[in-house]
């Protein structure tokens, strides 16, 4: 117990001294100065990915930041949202460097087997709301798109789609991607 409180207080004393930089409650960065005289952090979003989407806790990118990783709109979010196993209650809102990140319990547990599945529900659920593409047939063509890059098991689309919000079917029926279920 001792011993930690004195790595928290040697930590807090670089911080204050600006050789490290704090980037959330138990994770320090050491800054170095960039080519054009400003400080870098290193990459921050590994630490990002390593806790909430591929080390310990499987994840994934959802709601409006999956619709603008998958080339549906163009705006970038304000806030990235990661659905997470890693979450401890629905929502937890953290920041970093800045950023701002919201955290949510997903639906089911998600696996290695089943985390593209979930991610394609995921974005059944807000593709109406959030794309830019409006023209039907530009629209499927970049459904198309994103199911031959990504490994969906519709199998088990089918299993999980009871557990979305009813929209879910709704855009799946609207966009024709049900065929692929059924």
């Amino acid at each position: 117990m001792e011993n930690k409180k004195q790595v928290r207080l040697i930590l807090k004393r670089l911080a204050d001294q600006k050789v490290l930089v704090r980037l959330m409650r138990g994770v320090y960065y050491k800054y170095f100065i960039t080519s054009f005289g400003s400080e870098g952090y290193g990459n921050y979003l590994k630490y990002i990915r390593k806790c909430y989407i591929d080390g310990n806790s499987l994840g994934f990118y959802c709601y409006y930041t999956l619709v603008n990783l998958a080339g549906f709109t163009s705006q970038n979010p304000a806030v990235n949202f990661i659905s997470s196993n890693a979450a401890t209650t629905e929502q937890r809102r953290i920041k970093i460097l800045g950023l701002r990140y919201a955290i949510y319990k997903p639906i089911v547990e998600i696996t290695k087997e089943n985390r593209t599945t979930l991610e394609f529900l995921d974005l059944m659920t807000h593709i109406e709301t959030f794309s830019e593409v409006r023209k039907e047939n530009r629209l499927k063509s970049r459904l198309d798109y994103y199911f031959k890059n990504n490994d969906i098991d519709f199998n088990l689309a089918k299993k999980y789609v009871s557990n979305c919000p009813l929209r879910t079917y709704k855009n799946m029926y609207n966009l024709g991607t049900m065929e692929y279920l059924f």
